[in-house]
């Protein structure tokens, strides 16, 4: 199997060309963590999580996208899935000199917040001694809802209970990790919907997801028990991911404020971080994705093929488009 690797030149093309960094040399010798902040809002800006390329694939030959895939994917700013996006800033990363490793979680579905259920369905990046020897950092730009900075999740100088008291502002929600021991992490989260005071809502924190903090290999991730997300037919006892089904494009604009649309709404993050939402006409979705997302101009084609196969895949279910109305990321 290829392992990921960028040259020098393809890394400075992407941060030169597409992230529009040109004193990227400059910021990673004055201050790495802070070039990091700024890189994860770029390429979250650059690069949307979306399902169009998964259901432009016939359900039958959806698979977890290789190395070449990805960077293709990547350099033509369409994005994807979590496994395409951090797969690619974990080896933008590497080709810059940060000790950096992969590592496979578990996202956490309403249905199964209660316990952490071992899903092995998402592909985050660890940045290991980025401010002090020993330290942690979680890196994640690809969860569809952005996440702006590299969270810490361990620090030899810092109290452990300390920093999993920090809650950090999202878009649309608020959340925070927390490490209960030396190698489990738990992502929290709470969904704002309107102004009430970060305090009113800090007693209804829901799991997001879960991992072990210790790296994964490249090869791991094609292991026949992980990243099954991505699989578009599967064993009678499983359930389809509703990715296959379900239209989703998030992005951050000029303003570091989320846009998404997902399914037949457009939600757009306002000054109190709370999303703001739209009904889109089923017949103007298509114009809606090429004016928010104008990576896909030009590419009319990726997004009439997707709509196709997820009609198919809705209709093979009898899912509804009231049926997805309303459902969170």
């Amino acid at each position: 199997m290829e392992t990921p690797t960028l040259t020098k030149e393809e890394c400075e093309s992407f941060l030169t060309d597409i992230l529009q960094i040109p004193d990227w040399n400059d910021q990673l010798q004055k201050d790495r963590a802070e070039l990091l902040n700024h890189l994860m809002i770029k390429y979250q800006q650059n690069q949307p999580f979306q399902t169009l390329t998964l259901l432009r694939i016939d359900p039958k030959d959806r698979k977890v996208p290789m190395w070449q895939e990805i960077k293709t994917a990547i350099l033509a700013k369409e994005g994807g899935l979590c496994h395409t996006s951090n797969t690619f800033m974990w080896a933008l990363l590497k080709a810059l000199g940060y000790d950096v490793y992969l590592s496979v979680s578990s996202v956490i579905t309403q249905r199964d917040e209660q316990y952490l259920k071992k899903n092995l369905d998402h592909t985050i990046v660890i940045v290991r001694d980025l401010v002090v020897k020993g330290s942690l950092h979680v890196v994640d730009c690809a969860l569809g809802l952005p996440i702006r900075q590299a969270v810490m999740i361990k620090d030899p100088t810092q109290d452990q209970a300390s920093l999993n008291d920090i809650i950090y502002q999202g878009s649309g929600e608020i959340y925070k990790y927390v490490r209960t021991d030396d190698n489990l992490c738990i992502r929290y989260h709470i969904l704002k919907k309107d102004k009430m005071e970060q305090k009113e809502l800090t007693n209804d924190w829901k799991l997001s997801y879960w991992f072990n903090i210790q790296p994964n290999n490249f090869a791991d991730f094609y292991d026949t028990s992980f990243m099954r997300i991505y699989l578009g037919e599967k064993g009678p006892t499983e359930e389809i991911h509703r990715f296959h089904y379900y239209i989703l494009l998030t992005r951050l604009n000029r303003e570091k404020r989320r846009i998404t649309i997902r399914n037949q709404e457009l939600l757009v993050e306002n000054d109190e971080h709370i999303m703001d939402t739209t009904d889109i006409p089923s017949h103007e979705i298509r114009d809606y994705i090429l004016k928010y997302f104008p990576a896909f101009k030009g590419k009319e084609n990726i997004i009439e093929e997707a709509f196709t196969n997820m009609q198919k895949t809705r209709d093979k279910l009898s899912i509804t488009s009231l049926d997805l109305k309303g459902k969170r990321l």
